[in-house]
């Protein structure tokens, strides 16, 4: 009975002990599942798992809670090039409840085509788990075809294959969005290759055409794409993003029963004009109907760019489909005469060039003959809509030094023809004038009267004061020698005029100082009313850019360098105009060198396996940059340096 009752008590604790291990498991399971909830409230996933080669897509790390820390992203550049990340945060309060939302984006663009798996990134004391994301190649094809209601397409008449495409070379662009149906808040991205200049041409066209028995509605947009580098150019695929009417949306009817805008008498009042029938076909979703978001995307382009050809090299570089210069002298036939101005006009076009890439024309004088003072150049972009033609104009005034035969030399600009692929010259031919004896006297006045001459001019001071020595000189030898003989002779006579060129003197010399005066009070108040006006938006803008830039300096992106300090330059001097590199380098008192150091590096062939870096850029941007004054400024690039170093 005892062993019995010993032997039931023994089995009771086994079980009390088995029940307690038991339920100390079962605590431990629930602790640990409850820890990886925890530790999976931080989410991560990409905003698309398929994109195209040159698009970018986003990562996306999200948590509740406290703020994300800054992740460890270096396992991401072995694939991936990092464009930018952003912090966003989410408050809501719901009943007395209140939750926030902190996310994380990273945009990241991958190196080339394939199937990637972004890796484990560390955040804080957690870890993203590996995503899966697909690039696929440029599609050659929209992806809205043709036949559809909708679709977009972007082509150029340029065929890679059949086209030795080269820097700064135009390649024109042509947007086209075809519609069946009509639509609302439309917006397209315009074409923004890497490394490359994009224009848009004019304003889109509108028309009707039909495929296939099918009428569409067509907006079309042209754009010209000028690459600043050597190497494969992506156009990615344009985005639309637009609403359509929506079938399943109830249709507007009228209070007397049907909609009026469908009513046989209204379609065939109106049947002639295009632009009200689509209205009447899209009157649902003038009145309370908003609509189905649509968003398409087109197909890409992608080309090849080759370097400056060897034979280009050590010439200034103009790939164009033509150039052509014109001269045009002030009279025609030209009649020139000695020691008085006349003016010499030079147009250069290049066409599928813009004007800021034509180099300035230079006339040296030649001593005993002839010389030549220019003016600053004059620039326009034309279109025809489709392509681009630069045009500048360059004014000379030329002043004979002796009467007789006049051999004015050749006008040459080679230029690089993209059509044949050659490099070509135009010139205006040698030209040889008759120079008639000039009146000295009238030429003095001319001179001093002519502000083309002595005002606009980009003369220095000793040049224009042995001119004006010189031609006071001989006109001295016109002087009245009796008159000056009686006014000698006449004692008070000659009192009188010496006291009247002193006054004139002083008066003069009164008047100049008070329109110094006068013209640095305005200088000073126009500069303190455009300093006014720059907003602190556009200051901190520059800021931005400009820190861009010396980081880049000195960490060695040449690209991220050349871009950044590109952009800081149009936003500090819009003056300029600047278009590259150049533009700056030509206006800058310090610098020139390094720019046109980190031009060439950007332009040679197999960059990539060079380094680049310049801390002293970086100094001198960081002390800021001065333009040259206005009138030794250059508006248009010069001739570009030779590509690679000796």
């Amino acid at each position: 009975m005892k062993n019995n009752q010993q032997f039931s008590n023994n089995t009771s604790k086994q079980t009390f002990y088995s029940k307690s291990v038991f339920f100390i498991l079962v605590l431990l399971v629930f602790s640990f599942i409850s820890t990886n909830v925890m530790a999976s409230s931080l989410i991560a996933r990409l905003d698309r798992s398929t994109i195209t080669l040159g698009e970018t897509v986003t990562l996306i790390i999200e948590t509740s809670g406290s703020s994300i820390p800054d992740p460890d992203l270096s396992p991401l550049t072995k694939d991936f090039d990092i464009v930018n990340t952003g912090h966003s945060s989410q408050t809501q309060i719901i009943n007395g409840h209140r939750t926030d939302k902190n996310q994380l984006n990273i945009s990241i663009k991958p190196h080339h085509m394939g199937k990637f798996t972004i890796p484990e990134i560390e955040v804080g004391n957690d870890k993203i788990y590996s995503l899966e994301l697909t690039v696929k190649d440029i599609p050659t094809v929209s992806q809205s075809q043709s036949g559809q209601s909708i679709w977009l397409e972007i082509t150029t008449p340029l065929k890679n294959e059949k086209n030795n495409i080269v820097v700064q070379q135009e390649i024109p662009v042509t947007v086209k969005l075809f519609t069946s149906l009509p639509l609302n808040n439309i917006s397209i991205s315009q074409p923004s290759p890497e490394k490359a200049i994009s224009e848009k041409l004019g304003n889109n066209i509108q028309y009707m055409t039909k495929k296939n028995g099918k009428e569409y509605q067509v907006v079309e947009q042209h754009y010209v794409i000028f690459p600043e580098q050597s190497g494969e150019l992506i156009v990615p695929p344009l985005v639309l993003q637009a609403t359509k009417p929506d079938p399943q949306q109830q249709r507007y009817t009228s209070p007397f029963g049907n909609d009026m805008f469908n009513d046989p008498f209204f379609k065939n009042a109106f049947r002639g004009n295009s632009q009200i029938q689509q209205m009447l076909q899209g009157s649902s979703m003038l009145f309370g109907n908003k609509g189905k978001p649509l968003t398409l995307r087109s197909n890409g382009l992608k080309f090849k760019v080759n370097s400056i050809p060897q034979q280009a090299q050590g010439n200034s570089w103009l790939p164009a489909r033509n150039v052509s210069l014109k001269s045009s002298w002030k009279e025609n036939p030209p009649i020139l005469k000695s020691g008085e101005p006349t003016t010499l006009t030079i147009t250069i076009k290049a066409e599928g060039l813009t004007s800021a890439n034509i180099p300035a024309i230079t006339i040296a004088d030649k001593k005993g003959s002839y010389r030549v003072y220019d003016e600053p150049m004059e620039t326009e972009n034309l279109t025809d809509g489709e392509k681009v033609t630069g045009i500048s104009q360059q004014t000379f005034t030329i002043i004979p030094e002796q009467d007789g035969k006049l051999i004015f030399p050749a006008i040459k600009q080679s230029w690089w023809n993209t059509q044949t692929h050659k490099m070509e010259i135009a010139q205006i031919n040698e030209i040889t004038l008759n120079v008639l004896k000039g009146d000295i006297t009238n030429s003095t006045n001319t001179i001093k009267n002519d502000n083309t001459i002595v005002n606009n001019k980009s003369l220095s001071d000793d040049t224009s004061t042995e001119n004006l020595s010189e031609l006071t000189n001989l006109n001295k030898t016109k002087v009245d020698k009796n008159l000056l003989q009686k006014m000698i002779q006449s004692k008070w006579l000659f009192i009188i005029v010496v006291m009247l060129i002193t006054l004139n003197l002083f008066i003069l010399f009164y008047k100049r100082n008070k329109i110094s005066l006068s013209q640095s009070e305005a200088r000073h108040q126009t500069k303190t009313s455009v300093q006014k006006k720059e907003s602190d938006e556009n200051k901190k803008l520059i800021k931005t850019v400009l820190q861009e830039a010396i980081a880049a300096c000195e960490s060695g992106d040449a690209e991220i360098a050349a871009r950044s300090i590109i952009q800081w330059a149009r936003l500090k001097w819009p003056e300029l105009s600047v278009v590259s590199l150049l533009d700056i380098a030509g206006n800058i008192k310090q610098g020139s060198k390094n720019i046109h150091q980190l031009h060439q590096f950007i332009y040679q062939p197999n960059n990539h396996k060079k380094t680049w870096q310049d801390s002293e850029l970086a100094k001198l941007l960081k002390q800021g940059l001065k333009i040259k004054d206005s009138n030794k400024r250059s508006y248009v690039k010069q001739s570009l340096p030779p590509l690679y170093a000796a």
